[in-house]
């Protein structure tokens, strides 16, 4: 039901046939997703209004709904699509409609879509969809990208997350409160720690404790005469 953290809420892309298909393609498969339930009736509610709020900007449109109607509880997907100026004049447009809900943007040009990713806040991920040579291309875009988002994808999606060394889960503000960090992995434990330098200590002073030594304890380990 899109109630990811990670779903592709955002879609750019350069106006062309290929663009059109695709919206074609994805519209048809919102009309067939029957309506599903949300966590809890609050982010329900939530995505309701946020929606309605979307389609009431101007140059909005609605190029696909989910042709059953849910009962309480339950959302429809949709997709909504505008261009880049509709895009770049409204700030509503860059809120995440948490749940079955994705905004597909047409771009005039690269110079267009390189301006839209300037503009975007922190991201907690960024899918590329192309080929080898299209990243060479569009190095400017991947670049903006590296600034805005945690973690980049080429051709895939990233719903999942796993605990392992090669995990990054975080971005910057507002994705996450400090972009050096990662919530999930084996390195999420640096969010916890604090290093500290202990110089020209001899080893046998310096030690791993839960108690508090005679001169006083320093981020988890104390100093014994």
């Amino acid at each position: 039901m899109g109630q990811f953290c990670t779903s592709p809420g955002l879609v750019f892309g350069l106006r062309d046939a290929n663009l059109s298909a695709f919206i074609e393609k994805t519209a048809q498969a919102a009309a067939l997703t029957p309506p599903g339930t949300m966590l809890y009736q609050a982010v329900c509610d939530r995505f309701h209004e946020g929606v309605e709020k979307t389609r009431s900007i101007s140059g909005v449109r609605v190029a696909a709904q989910s042709s059953v109607a849910g009962i309480a509880g339950q959302a429809s997907a949709i997709v909504l699509t505008a261009d880049a100026n509709t895009f770049l004049q409204n700030e509503a447009l860059r809120d995440e409609l948490f749940g079955p809900a994705t905004l597909i943007v047409s771009c005039s040009s690269t110079a267009e879509m390189e301006r839209i990713a300037g503009s975007l806040p922190g991201q907690l991920t960024a899918s590329v969809h192309g080929t080898e040579e299209d990243l060479a291309n569009h190095q400017t875009l991947i670049t903006i990208l590296q600034r805005k988002a945690g973690r980049l994808i080429f051709n895939g999606f990233p719903t999942g997350v796993e605990v392992c060394a090669a995990m990054h889960h975080g971005g910057p503000y507002p994705a996450t409160t400090d972009p050096h960090f990662t919530s999930v992995g084996t390195n999420a434990i640096k969010r916890f720690a604090r290093p500290v330098c202990f110089q020209n200590f001899p080893s046998t002073r310096c030690r791993p404790s839960c108690k508090t030594g005679t001169s006083g304890v320093f981020g988890g380990w104390s100093m014994g005469k």
